[in-house]
């Protein structure tokens, strides 16, 4: 009676959940079959012609090794749908399931159970003619065609045309109001967010050209999902989330977590297996959640989780010797540690009062009482990232001795840093005694690496979370919930700025914490920001340097002034000289006097070429012996030397001039040295000179490269009697005494640089951190209004301040043509570019961009010796053979590596054929090899590349030659 009065819902129960059934010999279930008269026809007789029902002949993956191999369609929906259930239970925390059980109006157990069942649906489009036929194997299809199952078409073609998840979008948004009795609308967004499972969600009016295929495929579809229905049994009464915000941001989540569940639910060589003989579903089920959990284990997810404990900072930092937060960080700590998240903090302060130390205990304590989900550290560069990573690491390590806490590098040379493969391979081999900060090799492509609990790596990767790559929102999902500490944000320009503020918006929506590091901010980008993440507003005016901005929900945001803690700096006098001429011979003699008697100075260039010029020149004094340098006390550094080149200057610019020993000492600081370099020494790395040179740049660089002037407490006898003073060598000047600034060749702003020599030519002294306000809002904001300048400077002024505008709104169209729309727009909607990641080759309109840079190439740097091929490894020359690579070889060819954004270069390697070996390996696949004989290369019509350890790589016209 049950049976015919709801057949639908009697499915499951006969197909594997009802013990009576489940008992009886198929014959015997057949003739009880028959003796029903009403509403079994047609079941009967499918029956009594296969010993298997239609929708259990249907595939979704096959052994790429074996294509005779498969694994049914219904049990990759169980498989994927078990996954998303421990990953709801396991895995994500407390504070992300609330969240989300609250946006559907359940509780977190109905939740879950509703997000696997629908999360198990995601390929209910495989149910599909167009894909079915795809299939090789002729027995198979046999038996769909004798089941009713017709294929038509060109499977191939038709699968191109209508791709699975679009099928499963067009089925789901008639069958989930159907069997579940979801409102039409939020069932129709259901399915958009399903449907996008491979990376895009379909585009609006997709579906509209899909055909039916008969009735039995509508069948096939109805009954799998019935199947799936009593395997997850999700609630029957389940409410929108309130507000497109809500709604958006709970569609996005939810496609992230859909496509990690497939992702996880695909390993079927590694876990789930190949199973194509049917099993009753309730033993299949049971089977795949025990598979599921375990497979999660296997790859780390199922370690740290938050436990509400926090620490005392001294407990925090113990392994630092740090008893207890100083005075900026105590004022920091006690405003902030209690606030509700989501919620932004803003800290401006100099360096060296522990910024990132308070930073990282503050997220610490919010994760364990907001039970969040992680860390992420966001560094300009790979360079600052490659600094912070060590930091964040002793940090994890001491915090969590007893768990395995996974933690990722993430930038683009990650994959060979040493530190990370040491923690993969001592993940592998099982070793009781490893750290337990663990890089689980499961989560490094670069889709999936933000996923993992914790890592430092560039910003770059948190903007492609708003970009319209593909899976941008699985990047989403892996930030959702977490706290994200940005740190530099003073390096960003335009582009970047207007990337940042719309991932503020989306970190709001997600749940994700934002501290945000400055040594400086403009007033005006300060508001901007707060705007952004709150969309409230805070007074338009400077607040007394240094300050804390706090901004949290429902409550209006508030600005701290920090200038009376005990150890904000006291006020420096920084000395400014203008006497250093601008030519390198200018540069060299200047140089030579003032380190006459003694002392390390730094040479900060604004281009690696000028910074080459410079070296060049100094290095044929240091010849001649007309300046007093020993050989390896004169070091050049800059961004375009290979990595493994650059990494060992790294590690002996550190060792000479940073922090001396806790005794005092510094035993390895020279007596008499110069570094020679670009931006690289500017930021994170903790550097201490005794005299500097700059080349002029936006006041808030100038502050920050001041920085490493005198950073730490040396007796004058150290400092070779040399003053707190910075050199600024004068920028090109007009016959009116006007500088000339190009953006091309001085990198900045021309505008920012004119207002920044403004703020500082007539100056002989400023003061810092006293003055850092003034000087900033000279620069950024209203106070150049208040002094008088000739005609010649307000005309050169407005025509720069013209152009920028213009710059300005070029960058940020360009910047707003790759965006993901707000979370309080249409997300789903919108049309995904799918603009490539990584494919320097594709037009630049297709091409995803984190920065306002041009196009780029990746150049392998080879050296020939007779017939054989070599590169560089911390031991000397490797021997390598293009043809025959491997994991090893990979890493070794990533150490010898150079991007470019060279034009003569990019378009000329671009047209060069690729290495064939190199096609199968990401970290390759896009490079170019370039071979380099007793360091030149000289196949390029209108360049010659040399490359040597002492100047990197140099790029020389050869009409200058």
């Amino acid at each position: 009676r049950a049976w015919i009065a709801e057949p639908k819902e009697m499915l499951p129960w006969v197909r594997g959940w009802g013990s009576d059934v489940e008992a009886l010999e198929p014959e015997k279930l057949r003739e009880a079959l028959k003796k029903t008269t009403i509403g079994l026809n047609k079941l009967y007789q499918t029956m009594t012609t296969t010993s298997k029902l239609p929708y259990q002949l249907l595939y979704a993956k096959t052994n790429a090794d074996n294509q005779n191999e498969i694994h049914l369609l219904l049990y990759h929906l169980i498989d994927v749908g078990q996954v998303a259930l421990v990953m709801w239970q396991d895995v994500l925390t407390d504070g992300i399931r609330q969240g989300l059980a609250e946006m559907l109006n359940l509780s977190v157990t109905d939740a879950g159970r509703f997000i696997a069942f629908l999360a198990a649906l995601h390929d209910l489009g495989k149910a599909f003619p167009g894909y079915q036929k795809k299939y090789s194997a002729l027995h198979l299809q046999k038996e769909l065609q004798k089941a009713g199952l017709k294929l038509t078409g060109n499977g191939k073609a038709y699968e191109k045309t209508f791709p699975h998840g679009t099928v499963s979008t067009w089925a789901l948004k008639e069958l989930l109001p159907e069997s579940i009795g979801l409102d039409k609308t939020f069932a129709y967004w259901i399915a958009v967010a399903i449907g996008g499972h491979h990376g895009s969600w379909p585009a609006p009016r997709a579906t509209d050209r899909l055909e039916e295929h008969g009735e039995e495929w509508d069948n096939a579809r109805r009954d799998l999902l019935w199947e799936v229905r009593a395997v997850f049994q999700p609630p029957q009464v389940v409410t929108p989330p309130i507000g497109k915000t809500e709604l958006n941001t709970f569609l996005t989540i939810f496609s992230g977590l859909v496509s990690v569940a497939d992702w996880l639910g695909s390993r079927n060589k590694e876990c789930f297996g190949f199973v194509e003989e049917v099993m009753p579903t309730r033993q299949y089920a049971a089977q795949s959640a025990q598979k599921a959990q375990e497979s999660l284990k296997d790859l780390g997810w199922l370690g740290w989780q938050p436990d509400g404990q926090t620490l005392s900072f001294g407990d925090a930092f113990a392994y630092l010797n740090f008893k207890s937060p100083r005075g900026v960080q105590t004022r920091v700590i006690e405003a902030a540690k209690n606030i509700q998240s989501p919620a932004l903090l803003i800290l401006e302060a100099p360096t060296g009062i522990g910024k990132t130390e308070a930073a990282l205990y503050l997220a610490d304590s919010w994760l364990q009482k907001n039970k969040g989900r992680g860390l992420y550290v966001a560094m300009p560069t790979q360079a600052t990232s490659n600094q912070m990573f060590k930091r964040i690491g002793n940090f994890l390590n001491h915090r969590y001795p007893d768990e395995a806490v996974n933690f990722h590098l993430v930038h683009g040379q990650a994959a060979w840093e040493d530190e990370l493969k040491k923690e993969i391979k001592l993940q592998s081999i099982g070793d009781d005694k490893i750290a337990a900060v663990q890089a689980e090799g499961w989560f490094m492509p670069r889709k999936r690496t933000l996923l993992a609990p914790f890592g430092v790596g560039t910003v770059d990767q948190t903007f492609m979370s708003i970009l319209q790559t593909r899976h941008f929102f699985v990047r989403l999902f892996g930030l959702s919930h977490k706290v994200i500490i940005f740190d530099e944000v003073h390096a960003y320009d335009t582009f970047m700025n207007t990337l940042f503020t719309r991932l503020l918006e989306w970190l709001n929506a997600i749940g994700a914490s934002v501290i945000i590091l400055s040594a400086t901010l403009p007033a005006k980008t300060r508001r901007e920001l707060v705007k952004a993440y709150t969309t409230k507003e805070i007074p338009d005016k400077p607040a007394d340097y240094p300050t804390l901005t706090i901004a949290e929900a429902g409550n209006e945001p508030e600005i701290i002034e920090l200038v009376e803690s005990d150890d904000v700096p006291d006020d420096v006098t920084l000395g400014l000289s203008w006497d250093v001429g601008r030519k390198p011979a200018e540069i060299g003699d200047y140089l030579q006097k003032e380190l006459a008697k003694g002392g390390c100075a730094a040479v900060i260039c604004n281009t690696v070429r000028r910074a080459q010029e410079i070296y060049r020149v100094l290095d044929e004094a240091r010849q001649n012996g007309d300046l007093d340098i020993p050989e390896g006390d004169l070091i050049l550094f800059h961004a375009r030397f290979p990595p493994i080149w650059r990494k060992d200057i790294e590690d002996r610019v550190l060792k000479k001039f940073s922090k001396p020993n806790k005794d005092g000492k510094s035993p390895h600081r020279p007596p008499r040295s110069i570094v020679v370099a670009t931006q690289v020494i500017e930021q994170s790395l903790d550097l201490d000179f005794d005299l500097m040179l700059t080349d002029l740049a936006p006041i808030d660089l100038i502050i920050q490269r001041a920085g490493r002037l005198h950073r730490h407490d040396r007796s004058e006898q150290e400092r070779y009697g040399l003053p707190r003073q910075l050199a600024i060598i004068p920028p090109k000047m007009n016959d009116d005494g006007i500088p000339q600034f190009k953006r091309k060749r001085d990198v900045y702003e021309p505008y920012i640089l004119l207002r920044s020599y403004l703020a500082l030519h007539h100056r002989e002294k400023i003061t810092i951190p006293g003055g850092t306000t003034d000087l900033i809002e000279f620069v950024y904001g209203n106070l150049l209004n208040e002094i008088e300048l000739s005609a010649g400077w307000q005309e050169t002024l407005k025509a720069a301040e013209k152009d920028m505008i213009k710059e300005d709104r070029d960058a940020k169209r360009k910047a707003g043509k790759q965006l993901v729309l707000p979370p309080g727009k249409s997300v789903l909607k919108q049309r995904n570019e799918n603009l490539d990641e990584d494919n320097p080759e594709v037009h630049s309109a297709l091409r995803v961009q984190t920065r306002d840079i041009g196009p780029s190439t990746s150049l392998v740097c080879l050296h020939q010796e007779g017939e054989k091929l070599f590169i560089y490894g911390k031991e000397g020359k490797i021997y390598v053979n293009l043809a025959n690579i491997n994991h090893y070889t990979v890493k070794l060819l990533q150490q010898n590596t150079l991007t470019t954004q060279h034009k003569g270069l990019v378009y000329y390697f671009i047209e060069q054929p690729s290495q064939a070996s190199w096609q199968k390996e990401a970290a390759l696949r896009y490079c170019r090899p370039v071979i380099f004989e007793n360091g030149i290369y000289d196949d390029h019509p209108k360049y010659i590349l040399e490359l040597n350890k002492k100047f990197g790589l140099e790029v020389i016209k050869k009409e200058d030659v």
